[in-house]
């Protein structure tokens, strides 16, 4: 499923992605459903289909609500946070993002931690506060540290989408070179779309 989505194959995505919830909810493994709902949530988003978007991502929730606190409830609240900023609700956002956060530090989960700082910087840079660059240059260097190649990639194109949307075109310039090599080397092919897409205002 993962692979599927970084070639940029949605519908393969999401077919091989709810087999795995169905395998999961089965064998009774609860951190493995949610993990999977957490991905269906961008996965329908990026299709259009907004009620399947929301079911998975509060599903994984509340699954693991239901569970002491942990790194992967974390991630949940991250995803929905992502959801939230890919429709412009920056309050939601930040409220998730910020939860998303503590739990991630006090389970020393850098993915986690990396995932959330990407979501809260870009809903600062939303309402036009342009600190929110430093949150997602951390997201950025905590992936590119640990080797997560996808939230790398997200980070450059979420700072190159803002970039180009407050127009800071040398920012916006550097971020393109840098996020379209990286992504293009490692076939993340679904995020270098986007960032050459967000990059046409800047050579007009």
């Amino acid at each position: 499923s993962l692979e599927c989505s970084l070639a940029n194959q949605t519908r393969d995505a999401i077919a091989s992605a709810t087999e795995a919830v169905a395998a999961s909810r089965q064998l009774g493994d609860v951190v493995a459903q949610s993990r999977v709902l957490c991905f269906l949530t961008q996965e329908y988003r990026t299709v259009g289909d907004k009620g399947r978007a929301d079911e998975c991502v509060e599903g994984a929730i509340a699954l693991l609500e239901a569970l002491p606190p942990s790194a992967n409830l974390a991630m949940a609240y991250s995803a929905r946070a992502l959801l939230a900023i890919n429709r412009g609700w920056d309050r939601e956002t930040l409220e998730f993002g910020r939860r998303a956060l503590a739990l991630a530090r006090e389970f020393g989960d850098h993915a986690a931690e990396s995932h959330a700082l990407c979501n809260i910087g870009s809903a600062m840079l939303g309402t036009g506060d342009r600190a929110g660059y430093q949150p997602l240059e951390h997201s950025l260097a905590l992936a590119l540290e640990h080797n997560f190649e996808e939230y790398a990639a997200r980070a450059y194109r979420s700072m190159l989408f803002y970039a180009v949307l407050i127009h800071d075109f040398a920012r916006a310039e550097r971020l393109f070179r840098e996020g379209v090599a990286y992504c293009e080397e490692r076939g993340i092919f679904s995020h270098s779309a986007y960032m050459r897409a967000y990059y046409i205002p800047c050579e007009l």
